[in-house]
């Protein structure tokens, strides 16, 4: 459980701490001080964002957490972070939107706002389901779903409204949304996953009274007012929209936000002070120092958070609201039953409260206690609270009021409040509950009015030590178990948290301040400790933490244990004879082990070698056929050739044609064989600079005249290529299995594509990453058949693996492992993409020659 960081500020300038901020910083869980933008969560979270523009900070109010932010090297954030009400979350970047799925950032581009100057206009966007959007431009309200065909759509555009230019977006408390523009405001029923173009927009325009530039976001109010911040020339105004009327109020120029906190108290903020206003006029707040403001989040019942360049400050509403306009009549005298019988050492005169409970005992207040009354005997129910002045029973309990405070009896337990909890005072001169069951604190200050729905969510609660993992302790020592609690938001803070346990079936002990029990002398055996928190508006804990452990005897008080240690001596003594002989046999079995070893890496070593050597060798069965065909055709021109020699023996003309073409034909015979020669040679290609484009000519040349009316196989080179340090043999054989697995995916009309290129980054689909460089040389081998499943793409250069495996052409599965082990073999890399009935692209990368020491591993644009 993080510690929460408070800091006590000085109030009303009577010294007494502030009992509304909560201040969180680094210790806290904030990735960063500085908190630039806030946003309330779908699910009522605060999500932060701070100067990193990838850092993201989530709290729900009781835990920090720091989901992955996008990379802002490929694209930059510009502003809050969105959340779903499934807690899907969402971010606007220069370009469009990024949505967090499945653990991925994924971008969606929007032509829209990537015309917008984000500088002039900040985008808001309202998550409305799994994977779709609603976003406002200043032109018009638009709609993103991943799951829809044609994924973006306009709602309704500016110039369809009597609003003028957009300027804010916000949905209220009963989910709907809320559109300010530069000359009102609409609102959209909800819920908001129902708003189509359809849907009916109310429009509500500023009366020409006010007389205001455009208006900036509005403020969802939790009584259904909205407020909003609105420029003149000169100075500013704080305009208040509720049930059709319109308020405004002049404000200092410098304002940057507006809103509405608890008691209806409008707030506002410059960029280095914080104000409210009070008698008519903003003044500055004087109980928090802060330093820059960047952002504004107002959460339910008017909680608001400060975004700072130190820290994140939250006001907490008050669970006591003062200076209430309560009726004075309402603290009339109460009426005391005088006839039942008087608690000892009392009179009837000291009684000064007496209340009926539904089991039928009767309570009796008096200055000093309050007793109980069963019908025959008094017993004592509370006392120590000083000068008791009235005690009532009102639906949520039966509440006394004191010189201490405030004491509420609910559910068997006392709930004590005081200045902590925001009462003007901590004397109570009377407490009452009016007609709708509200209760009234009548303090020496003033009148403050009871507002539980302030605070309903229920502390957590865990056990700190000893640590779950120890769970036996000894007879004769004491067990101390401490435990903390946790309120959500801090609304009560951990110094005022109230705890409750039990040991095994007990009763649970009353609700207390200490946050450890201890227990001594237990009996031996099994035991289960629970414990519970509670707020101090009587929220619960709903499930206590538990801890097992057990109370044990020493070894030599269990007649049992002498036994067993007398029989298990004899056992050691028998299995380390056995050890022994066994370590000795295990010596010489280890020794030939390992000799098994290297003889089996041998072999492997060999084997792959061979394995290799053979693919490279079905590779060149395969252009066997083809190249047949080509000498066949060579020989035939050679052969033709002699004849006409030999039947124009005279004719020198003839003669040197025909020798001509002979050695044009014998140069192409010996090319082929040649580069057959050097392919199949099997032996550790040295490394050496070469042109890739010569290299993949000469490649080409390998493929027959059969394979090419087949398959029509195109070179695209790219010119003034860096050399690269390669074997040329390993690049071929690459290069032909890239090419025969290409035929192979492709039916009907064949056409294979290898292209050169340079690049400074490496590709995108990388499978095998080269040794770092400057800069790389790319070789494309891209095909148009079937292409490859996007899940199969991993497994492609897995040795076996194969898709052809129940088809007629059976592949063996390595022809690709083989490339990617030659590729490794060079220190290059290999990529792959492709797409399902469009094709693949495998990619050779070579790394240019004279490579530095570190290189980035940035995807190319």
């Amino acid at each position: 459980m993080l510690a929460l960081g408070i800091i006590p500020f000085s109030m009303n300038g009577w010294g007494q701490q502030s009992p509304n901020w909560r201040v969180y910083g680094t210790s806290d869980g904030l990735p960063e001080l500085s908190c630039r933008f806030l946003s309330i969560g779908g699910a009522g979270d605060l999500l932060v964002r701070g100067s990193k523009q990838s850092a993201i900070t989530k709290f729900d109010g009781y835990t920090w957490s720091n989901p992955e932010g996008p990379d802002s090297s490929s694209y930059s954030p510009t502003g809050r972070v969105f959340e779903s009400p499934a807690g899907q979350l969402w971010m606007v970047y220069s370009g469009g939107l990024c949505r967090f799925s499945y653990g991925v950032w994924i971008t969606q581009p929007i032509p829209e706002i990537a015309a917008l100057n984000t500088g002039d206009f900040a985008v808001q966007a309202v998550p409305i389901r799994q994977d779709e959007v609603l976003f406002l431009l200043p032109d018009q309200l638009m709609e993103f779903s991943a799951e829809q065909p044609n994924s973006i759509r306009t709602i309704r555009r500016a110039a369809q409204t009597s609003l003028g230019r957009f300027t804010g977006l916000k949905m209220d408390p009963d989910d709907n949304l809320w559109i300010s523009g530069e000359r009102g405001l609409a609102e959209i029923p909800g819920p908001k996953r129902t708003i189509t173009d359809k849907t009916e927009w109310k429009q509500f325009v500023l009366p020409d009274t006010i007389q205001a530039d455009a208006l900036s976001e509005p403020q969802c109010n939790s009584d259904g007012s909205i407020t909003c911040l609105a420029r003149q020339k000169t100075n500013a105004l704080v305009v208040r929209f509720e049930a059709g009327q319109w308020k405004a109020i002049p404000a200092p120029s410098n304002i940057r936000f507006t809103w509405e906190g608890s008691d209806t108290t409008i707030w506002a903020a410059t960029s280095d002070s914080l104000l409210r206003f009070t008698d008519g006029k903003f003044v500055a707040d004087e109980e928090i120092s802060l330093g820059t403001i960047f952002d504004v989040a107002v959460g339910a019942h008017g909680m608001f958070w400060l975004g700072t360049s130190e820290g994140l400050f939250c006001r907490i509403p008050k669970l006591w609201r003062s200076n209430a306009a309560a009726p004075q009549s309402l603290f009339s005298s109460t009426t005391v039953n005088k006839s039942l019988n008087i608690p000892p050492n009392a009179t009837a005169k000291d009684v000064i409260a007496t209340i009926t409970l539904t089991d039928g005992k009767t309570w009796c207040a008096t200055h000093e206690e309050i007793w109980s009354f069963n019908g025959k005997n008094w017993s004592t129910v509370r006392s120590g609270l000083g000068t008791i002045s009235a005690m009532i029973q009102a639906p949520d309990g039966i509440w006394v009021s004191s010189g201490q405070g405030v004491h509420r009896y609910v559910q068997g337990n006392w709930f004590d409040m005081g200045t902590d909890e925001s009462l003007s005072s901590p004397s109570i001169l009377n407490i009452e509950a009016d007609s709708t069951g509200h209760v009234w604190a009548q303090t020496s200050r003033g009148v403050d009015e009871y507002e539980p729905e302030v605070d309903s969510d229920r502390p957590s609660v865990e056990i700190l030590s000893p640590l779950q993992e120890k769970r036996s302790f000894p007879e004769w020592g004491a067990v101390t178990i401490n435990f903390s609690g946790h309120d959500k938001w801090n609304v009560t803070p951990k110094t005022r948290l109230l705890y409750s346990w039990r040991l095994d079936d007990s009763e649970w002990s009353p609700f207390g301040s200490s946050a450890s029990a201890t227990f001594a002398d237990l009996v031996p055996g099994k035991h289960y400790f629970q414990i519970r928190s509670a707020d101090r508006n009587a929220n619960i804990t709903p499930k206590p933490a538990r801890m097992e452990f057990a109370v044990i005897l020493p070894w030599y008080r269990e007649a049992r244990s002498l036994w067993f240690g007398i029989f298990g001596a004899a056992i050691a003594i028998f299995f380390a004879g056995l050890a022994l002989k066994r370590h000795r046999q295990l010596v010489h079995s280890y020794a030939r082990v390992e000799q098994q070893i290297v003889e089996r890496t041998r072999e492997l070593q060999i084997a792959n070698e061979e394995l290799l050597q053979s693919q490279k060798m079905k590779a060149l069965g395969t252009l066997a056929a083809g190249i047949a065909h080509d000498f066949n055709n060579i020989l035939s021109i050679v052969k033709g050739s002699v004849q006409i020699i030999e039947d124009n023996i005279g004719d020198t003309q003839k003669i040197r044609t025909r020798t001509n073409r002979i050695k044009t034909v014998v140069d192409q015979g010996t090319s082929v064989v040649q580069a057959l020669l050097g392919f199949s040679r099997n032996s550790d290609e040295l490394l050496e600079p070469c042109d890739i484009n010569a290299v993949v000519e000469n490649t080409i040349r390998l493929f027959g005249d059969r394979f090419l009316r087949e398959v029509n196989v195109r070179f695209d080179p790219a010119f003034g290529l860096h050399e690269v340090r390669v074997s040329k043999t390993l690049v071929q054989q690459i290069l032909l299995n890239f090419v025969f697995n290409a035929a192979e995916a492709m039916t009907g009309p064949k056409e294979v594509i290898i292209s050169t290129s340079e690049s400074a980054f490496l590709p995108a689909g990388v499978a095998l990453s080269p040794e770092p460089a400057l800069g790389y040389v790319l070789v494309s081998v891209r095909d148009s058949g079937c292409g490859i499943p996007l899940e199969i793409i991993p497994r492609v250069f897995e040795p076996f693996f194969t898709t052809k495996a129940l088809s007629a052409r059976r592949g063996t599965g390595l022809g690709l492992s083989v490339a990617y082990e030659l590729a490794r073999k060079m220190k290059a890399g290999l990529a792959v993409q492709s797409t399902v009935g469009k094709g693949s692209v495998f990619t050779l990368v070579l790394p240019i020659a004279a490579a530095p020491a570190t290189v980035s591993q940035k995807s190319s644009p």
